[in-house]
């Protein structure tokens, strides 16, 4: 029987001033995916910032498509 993996989302932004954007795309992403987790990479054009847009994607991922989106209050 095959083993579930866990899932994983990592949104990156690509000037990320805080955590280099190269790190997280050519060493923690392939890591993650070697060790067995089912990641799913969503770069953006943004620094270091947490988006309306990769949260809803995140809750898509986690909780499917029919989830209330998150909205900033």
């Amino acid at each position: 029987a095959e083993e579930a993996r866990a899932k994983m989302f990592i949104s990156h932004g690509r000037t990320d001033q805080i955590l280099n954007f190269e790190n997280a795309e050519d060493y923690i992403v392939p890591q993650m995916k070697r060790l067995g987790f089912d990641v799913r990479f969503e770069p953006f054009e943004d620094r270091h910032v947490l988006r309306e847009e990769e949260i809803n994607k995140a809750l898509d991922r986690f909780l499917g498509s029919d989830h209330e989106p998150a909205s900033p209050d």
